[in-house]
């Protein structure tokens, strides 16, 4: 939570893949970051709704590239306030701004150029005289000095008056290519659009939530069901404790969990079936889906003007049903839908569907052992007693 956010809050987070009826809309601008062995479309708005699905985290993205690589489905980012009075004086309490889950909302984000810096140039692969490629590229500038392979800065002033910018990072290290870090800053600079005029020049913004809803997938949408097979986990929280496993991490965690299956056991999905086969005759049970999705928060500030980390952050982590419908029809004006939407991400205001803190207790709690009972996560991680 940020009180009287009249300057900036900043975060880091790390996101990355782990070995062990008609309707019209905007579009933003995208961009794909693909330095290393795992890819994501970026779009300006920072957040790539569902609109975007299939096209993130694509992983692993050196190998035969089709739709079975995608772990990504949508995601969304808002910002909510207890109180905002916008410019004809009237006053909405709350107040949420959106985008994403489904659209881009491009009525409350204002994006602004996209910017694709790499350390060096683009290999040219030219066959028949003619440049190939498996994803468009256009790099604004080489800057060796920069502090990754390849960045994108990516930013977006909104109707609330809040400006968020994210730099996405990303490398080609063999070790360091399947992850990528995200810079986000918010700024509460009083400009609800693209002009240089300030609507807001004086607003102070109280209980501010910031929401970050990403809907994974194992592959691609047959292999995973649009991610309902999935088991999540959630480390650093301080809701198993004292049965935390020690981690010095705020993370969550997914991976392909067990369900029925006429094949045998799903866990991991061992390659015996045509739905999910990387090449042609890929039949001898090796597992298609071996990776572990994970989000962890690196730092964020403890407040605007504390820049200490602070270790609390996330205030709620966990899971909800991809299908809410929370999650559809967000509108900047409709004040009964955004009353609802603050508390579905304010931790101390009872949302109707699960309660305080909205996401307690974790997934895998519910579907595994009690963690009390085993000596690792990941024997519990393997004792799986309900389905997802």
């Amino acid at each position: 939570m940020i009180k009287h956010m009249n300057l900036t809050f900043k975060m880091l987070i790390f996101s990355g893949i782990v070995m062990f009826s008609g309707i019209l809309f905007g579009q933003a601008e995208t961009k794909w970051l693909n330095i290393g062995d795992m890819w994501h479309k970026l779009s300006a708005t920072c957040a790539e709704p569902e609109v975007m699905r299939n096209s993130g985290l694509i992983y692993p993205a050196l190998a035969p590239f089709d739709r079975f690589h995608t772990h990504y489905n949508r995601k969304h980012l808002w910002i909510g306030t207890e109180s905002h009075v916008d410019e004809d004086g009237t006053e909405y309490a709350p107040r949420v701004v959106h985008t994403g889950d489904r659209v881009f909302n491009l009525d409350e984000f204002y994006p602004k150029p996209m910017k694709l810096i790499s350390k060096f140039e683009k290999p040219e692969v030219i066959v028949d005289g003619l440049p190939s490629f498996r994803v468009p590229v256009q790099i604004t500038k080489v800057d060796p000095s920069i502090d990754a392979d390849r960045l994108v800065i990516r930013e977006a002033n909104t109707a609330l008056g809040v400006n968020v910018r994210n730099v996405v990072r990303a490398w080609s290290n063999e070790y360091h290519n399947d992850y990528m870090i995200h810079e986000y800053v918010f700024t509460n600079n009083g400009n609800a659009d693209l002009d240089e005029e300030i609507e807001y020049p004086d607003q102070v913004l109280e209980e501010v939530m910031i929401s970050f809803l990403t809907k994974y997938q194992h592959r691609n949408w047959i292999m995973s069901k649009h991610g309902t097979v999935h088991v999540t986990d959630a480390f650093g929280d301080g809701i198993d404790e004292p049965n935390d496993y020690p981690m010095p991490y705020r993370s969550q965690v997914i991976w392909y969990g067990r369900v029925p299956w006429d094949l045998g056991s799903s866990f991991g999905m061992p390659a015996v079936s045509t739905h999910n086969r990387l090449f042609a005759g890929d039949t001898l049970g090796r597992l298609a889906a071996p990776e572990f999705i994970t989000r962890t928060t690196l730092y964020a500030d403890a407040s605007a003007t504390d820049k200490n980390d602070d270790p609390s952050q996330p205030v709620v982590m966990g899971n909800i049903r991809g299908g809410d419908p929370i999650t559809n029809n967000n509108d900047f004006w409709d004040q009964k839908h955004m009353s609802e939407e603050y508390a579905y991400i304010h931790p101390d205001q009872a949302w109707r569907d699960y309660g305080y803190g909205t996401h307690n207790p974790d997934h895998a709690d519910e579907i595994t052992g009690d963690p009390a009972n085993y000596a690792s996560w990941y024997e519990r991680m393997a004792d799986q007693t309900d389905y997802p």
